[in-house]
């Protein structure tokens, strides 16, 4: 089961340069798995950067969005 790092999730942003890889490999790659620990540094790092805490939810909402947009049109096996 392939597994999603912090840079994965940073690459679901449209302005990240390597946005269009991180979509094309999210279209092709199948059960995908985000570990808990991706997400919590993917939280530690907004908040670094001085993201406020509706940011960083906002963030995360909207990486569990196109996560689950994309595996609801995947083809089931």
């Amino acid at each position: 089961m392939p597994v999603a790092d912090t840079e994965f999730l940073f690459a679901l942003n449209p302005r990240d340069r390597k946005h269009q890889y991180a979509v094309r490999l999210l279209i092709e790659v199948s059960n995908l798995m985000v570990p808990d620990i991706a997400a919590l540094e993917f939280q530690v790092v907004l908040r670094a950067r001085d993201r406020n805490p509706s940011q960083v939810k906002m963030a995360l909402l909207a990486i569990h969005e196109a996560l689950k947009e994309v595996m609801l049109e995947k083809p089931k096996p």
